[in-house]
């Protein structure tokens, strides 16, 4: 039984002529195997190859069989038609029958399904000669303890394996890159023939030596160990995951990997992609694994015959946005060449050959003239490098290249400035900085890009040379090659574009359905599906409409013909199989792109000129992609197809008619049939709206662009009322909106594509119809509907401004002149009103300076730069808060408890704020601060005059017209302050007293600090908080009882502008290295307690969202009982962000834990995610302003909490 398993897969590799076939085996069948050679007197070699001998002989005893398995190839590589059904495969997923099967099975499962399967812990390797050797190793088949099936299996799997290798050979040949034939030793001694590719070789000729990045790897730190490279898979160690993916790549030592999750919207694209390598890449198929991240997706691939690896047990368990990154830097630590590629591609054919392996990293474009629109700047910078496919060579500069992108961008957010969710961007963003020879979070080498022979950037001496393989050095300038987008096509360039149809283009080896969508329709109607689920789709008696549509018409013409063939496939119940005939010479692109010539003759279908993706979201029940008439199962349902002339279509309204009907005249039969059924099905099955431009997603509007060319606007008459579902406006992602940019020729066809069935009307008054509102009506109906028109934004910022990976934001970080804070603030203007409507972000002036004030602030703290902080705090607190603007409809809400603080007003808070007044008006202003006395005095007399009516609970209406006279003032930034950094240290705290304060909190506890601050730093903060009106958050205490004890404030309402506030947080974490030192300040708060509140006030505990508090008594108490509770329990994991970090949450946690009595300038450390509670005692304050109790928190550190503010969960890629 085991010899003829072994004979099996050494037979199968033999007649596929790849030598040598590794055999990975259990030490138990080892050791039978060797008794069995040992009885015989034979080495294991000989015993071993004279079984494959007789099973060669028997395989292929007849020549004449491997010229039936090439036309067999041929036949299937001939087109859709020539497609045959597949069998039907678990959970409803279906592959198509590939003539050219898996070479073999691959090693050892990580995941054991039974008790049979080798433990691969004790494994050995044993290599075989087989008779016919003229090729490299294939992954080493699993060796199992089932009887296999007999000879006809065996037979069909390596016959049908050798033509398309014999194929490939021929391939290499004709492109002019034949194969080098080197002698090498192989195991056991073992001489072989092995085909050497370009990638094993260094520029001298030499075998490139192996070890370098694994070296370079041993020299980082654990965590960035841990980051860049990925934990083994399931069931595997490093070792043995390394050496079963080394098998897989065989002596090239090269792997081609993509990675899917679980799910009906992933899995069936997965198996797409390995079915299309099985039948049109033989060679690659032979180092192809599919890694699954969970077991549903691992079953999935297993059962439909694809080699794959489950290397999480859930996708939750890893971070899928740099995932492909860390799995390429771990296949370079192992020593390998990989190509990873997305799931949402195909191969046509030997994907490699595309390559040149003369850089260190290969990669598609998104681009369709590469020459002349590489790293342009106007252009956007996801175009440059398409990430779906990408080649990296095991390279020390090419690994350490992967290894800063994934550490600089681990995080998923910091401090809460989400990072952008579309990685290919950041990407891009990230090698524009290195091309430009400067790394924006690091000094990283500089990358040079090659096309073709051009090279961007780099010194003469680079151009032409292949990089040297052997070179350790990190340092180096990366290379990297930017590849043909006709071989290996992005989506609009195939799907759209044609420009593998273009006379004289090459064939393309790679397809990446990117920016089209859905995704699944373009695959199947352009004959790149291969999966057999036509019984999933259409059940067991579906049934089609074909119908004549006539080429050469208008674009109107079209569209009308084609929502009447809609309506009439709705009235007979049947799926419509859309046409193939539209006029190609209507959409703008047809002489800019090239289309005259790729479609030179023939017709387009409907998603050249209207987006797929709305269409189909609108009738996707009622109609079928054109392509499936290429489908073998409908071209046998077409055999028995009836035509019918239109105007008999009555008579299949009667007897149901055949399962596919065929119409000569589709207006003939809607007639028939509005006559029959006696209304129109147009009117109730297409609805009306209003088509806008979608200058939001135009890149004739970006900034970038703008700044070199005028801004596209909308064509006369373009917006119009529409179709619900058709829109000729619409053709996303990359073509429609792109088309100016690329080529000058606007997209310029009508929203309504011409169809003219729906007029707008004119709402009456009494309508009560909105002023942004836009009403439309069918034209044989009196019904309308109204839908809201957003305002557009007069350009397009980058959509990532949100994010912590913005250029923009980097810039103004950096110093760059031409980023003020108040160029940054009309930026994030304009991103939140091209964005924020799709994200359902408000777009109100106070909510997108809010946004725009956390966002960037956040980013300043992440970055810890303090300088650029203050001046953005100091700035963006006057826009927010503006003095004098009395408008009612100017609102202000606070950032630290999100209220409305302009519209209403808290007892506690308006003493506060009439005490400062007088404070004011009394004492010397500090610098920053210049008020008169007659404009104090105003202000007091209006806050008196509140309070007044307040207290004398006088009517609503005299309280409110007191209000409104201190719009203005209320809630405004009167009063700055400079507080500059003082030119002394501010820490007093001696290096013993802040090294033990670190242990302590380095074992869990709680560290206290007695006189921290120097008595000028205590004096000098003070101050500055005292003459600061930035004091407007009230009630921020959890507390039972009156709701207005505190008021307080944060960085982000005016702490953050003060020099003094970053200096003391960052000395305090130079002081505390082992725990603050470790962290950016993120927050700084401030509490004023009320002393005239009630003798009793009972606190809830309340936690921070941060790494390290560092909780400061400010004041000096007349007597004795205050001070601070930090309690043992922390935050659970699973409670929401309100319940953790809300400002008036009730948490229900009691007393206990350590209490720190108030002492002045005393600090208490602990982690911020403990509960704790101020010990508030009103009796134990003197009165007057200045005595009033203030305590000041720092917080230090990114938590990571998976809570982000409403304004950044969402990004636009991700919408």
């Amino acid at each position: 039984v085991i010899m003829r398993q072994v004979a099996w897969v050494v037979a199968a590799g033999a007649a596929s002529q790849l030598e040598p076939v590794y055999l990975w085996m259990g030490e138990r069948t080892v050791n039978r195997i060797e008794t069995m050679a040992a009885a015989e007197g034979v080495s294991v070699t000989d015993l071993v190859s004279r079984w494959v001998r007789l099973r060669h002989a028997a395989l292929y005893d007849k020549d004449d069989e491997l010229a039936e398995a090439d036309d067999e190839q041929q036949t299937v590589d001939a087109g859709c038609a020539a497609a045959e059904p597949a069998q039907v495969y678990p959970r409803g997923l279906t592959a198509a029958k590939s003539v050219a099967p898996p070479v073999s099975r691959p090693p050892p499962e990580p995941v054991a399904s039974s008790s049979s399967r080798p433990s691969t812990s004790t494994t050995t390797t044993t290599t075989v000669t087989s008779p016919k050797s003229s090729a490299t190793p294939v992954p080493p088949p699993q060796l199992e303890d089932d009887e296999d099936d007999e000879m006809g299996e065996d037979r069909r799997s390596a016959r049908a394996l050798h033509p398309g290798l014999r194929k490939l050979r021929e391939k290499r040949s004709r492109s002019g890159a034949p194969p080098t034939t080197t002698t090498t030793t192989m195991p056991h001694g073992v001489d072989a023939a092995i085909l050497s590719w370009g990638s094993t070789r260094a520029a001298d000729g030499s075998v490139k030596p192996r070890g370098l990045v694994d070296a370079f790897y041993e020299r980082m730190s654990s965590q960035r160990q841990r980051r860049v490279v990925l934990p083994p898979p399931v069931g595997m160690t490093d070792e043995t995951a390394r050496a079963w993916f080394q098998a897989v790549g065989g002596e090239r030592k090269q792997v081609v990997l993509s990675w899917v999750t679980g799910g009906e919207k992933f899995v069936p694209l997965g198996i797409n992609l390995g079915v299309s390598a099985q039948r049109h890449a033989p060679d690659l198929a032979s180092r192809f694994v599919m890694v699954s991240l969970d077991a549903e997706a691992h079953e999935a691939m297993t059962a439909a015959g694809v080699r794959s690896i489950q290397w999480f047990t859930s996708k939750s368990e890893v971070d899928m946005w740099h995932f492909k990154k860390r799995l390429l830097a771990t296949m370079l630590r192992w020593d390998l060449e990989a190509l990873v590629v997305d799931a949402d591609t195909v191969f046509l054919g030997e994907a490699l050959h595309a390559c040149r392996f003369d850089s260190d990293l290969e990669a598609g474009t998104d681009h369709f003239f590469v020459e002349e629109h590489l790293w342009k700047s106007e252009l956007r910078p996801e175009e440059n490098i398409n990430t779906g496919y990408l080649l990296a060579r095991p390279t020390v500069p090419a690994f350490r290249l992967l290894a800063d992108f994934v550490d600089q961008h681990w995080d998923a957010q910091r401090f809460e400035v989400p990072r952008f969710g579309f990685d290919q961007r950041v990407f891009n963003v990230f090698l524009w900085w290195r091309r430009l020879g400067h790394g924006d979070l690091d000094a990283g080498p500089p990358v040079y890009f090659v096309f073709g022979e051009e090279i961007l950037g780099a010194p003469p001496s680079f151009i032409g040379a292949p990089v040297d393989m052997t070179d350790p050095n990190p340092d180096r300038a990366v290379r990297l090659r930017v590849l043909d987008p006709v071989l290996v096509s992005h989506g609009m360039n195939y799907f759209w574009r044609g420009a593998h149809r273009h006379p004289g283009a090459a064939s393309p080896v790679f397809v990446h359905a990117n920016g089209v969508s859905p995704k699944d329709y373009f695959l199947r109607d352009r004959c790149l599906w291969y999966l057999d689920d036509w019984h999933q789709r259409f059940g067991p008696s579906p049934r089609f409409l074909v119908y004549d549509h006539p080429s050469g018409q208008s674009l109107g013409d079209d569209f009308r013909l084609l929502l009447s063939a809609v309506e009439v496939a709705v009235s007979l119940e049947r799926r419509l199989v859309l046409p193939a005939t539209m006029n190609c010479a209507n959409s703008p692109a047809y002489e800019a792109m090239g289309i005259d010539s790729a479609f030179a003759g023939q017709g387009c279908t409907f998603d050249q000129f209207a987006g797929a993706g709305v269409f189909l979201r609108e009738y996707n029940e009622t109609v079928v992609e054109a392509g499936l008439q290429d489908n073998p199962w409908f071209r046998s349902l077409l055999r028995g197809a009836a035509k019918v002339r239109g105007r008999d279509v009555g008579a299949v309204l009667r007897d149901g008619g055949p399962r596919v009907l065929v119409l000569d005249d589709v207006l003939d039969a809607v007639e028939v049939l509005r006559s029959v059924l006696g209304s129109s099905t147009a009117e109730h099955m297409f609805k009306c709206r209003w088509l806008s431009w979608p200058a939001r997603h135009m890149a004739c509007r970006d900034e970038a662009w703008v700044e070199r060319h005028a801004a596209c606007q909308p064509a006369s008459g373009q917006e119009a009322c529409g179709v619900r579902g058709v829109n000729c406006c619409e053709v996303m992602n990359g073509w429609s909106e792109k088309l100016q940019v690329f080529t000058g020729q606007p997209w310029d066809l009508p929203c309504d594509c011409g169809i003219n069935a729906c007029v707008e009307l004119q709402p009456q008054a009494a309508d009560n119809v909105p002023a942004n509102y836009r009403c439309c009506q069918w034209v044989e109906t009196t019904r309308a509907t109204c839908h809201p028109v957003e305002s557009q934004p007069e350009v397009n910022v980058e959509e990532d401004l949100s994010s912590y990976t913005s250029r923009i934001l980097h810039a103004y970080h950096r110093g760059e002149p031409s980023v003020t804070p108040e160029i940054l603030r009309r930026k994030c203007e304009q991103w939140q009103l091209r964005f924020g409507p799709q994200m359902g972000l408000a777009t109100s002036v106070h909510d997108i300076l809010n946004h725009c004030s956390w966002v960037v602030g956040s980013f300043l703290l992440s970055v810890g730069n303090s300088a650029r902080a203050a001046e953005w705090f100091r700035f963006i607190l006057n826009v927010r808060r503006p003095v004098g603007v009395a408008d009612s409809g100017f609102v202000t809400t606070s950032l630290l408890d999100d209220s409305f603080d302009s519209e209403g007003f808290q007892r506690y808070r308006l003493h506060h704020d009439l005490e400062q007044l007088a404070f004011l008006r009394e004492r010397a202003p500090p610098p920053g601060v210049d008020l008169s006395r007659v404009w104090l005095d105003e202000q007091i007399r209006r806050y008196q005059a509140l309070l007044q009516g307040y207290n004398s609970m006088a009517d609503d209406a005299v309280i409110r017209s007191a209000f409104e006279a201190m719009r203005g003032v209320w809630g405004r930034a009167f009063a700055l302050p400079i507080c500059p950094e003082l030119p002394t240290r501010t820490v007093a705290a001696g290096p013993a007293a802040c090294a033990a304060a670190d242990l302590e909190l380095e074992s869990g506890g709680v560290a206290v600090l007695s006189d921290v601050l120097t008595k000028a730093a205590l004096r000098a903060y003070r101050r500055c908080l005292d003459h600061a009106s930035v004091w407007y958050a009230a009630g921020m205490g959890n507390m039972t009882g009156k709701d207005d004890v505190v008021v307080g404030t944060c960085m982000h309402e005016g702490l953050g502008l003060f020099p003094l506030t970053h200096q003391i947080g960052q000395e305090l974490s130079e002081c505390l290295p082992r725990s603050l030192g470790q962290h950016n300040l993120r927050d700084v708060r401030a509490r004023r307690f009320h002393t005239a509140a009630p003798d009793s006030v009972m606190w809830d505990p309340r936690a921070e969202d941060g790494v390290w508090a560092a909780y400061l008594f400010a004041s000096t108490p007349a007597g004795g009982g205050d001070g601070l509770r930090v309690m043992e329990e922390r935050v659970p994991e699973d409670w929401s962000e309100l319940e953790a970090f809300g400002m008036n949450t009730d948490t229900g946690r009691g007393g206990g834990g350590r209490v720190v009595p108030y002492q002045e300038n005393t600090l208490v450390l602990f982690e911020a995610k403990r509960f704790h509670a101020p010990i508030f005692r009103p009796a134990t304050w003197e009165q007057g302003f200045e005595n009033r109790r203030l305590d000041i928190t720092w917080l230090y550190g990114d938590s990571h909490s998976r809570f982000a503010r409403d304004i950044s969960k969402q990004d636009p890629s991700t919408s």
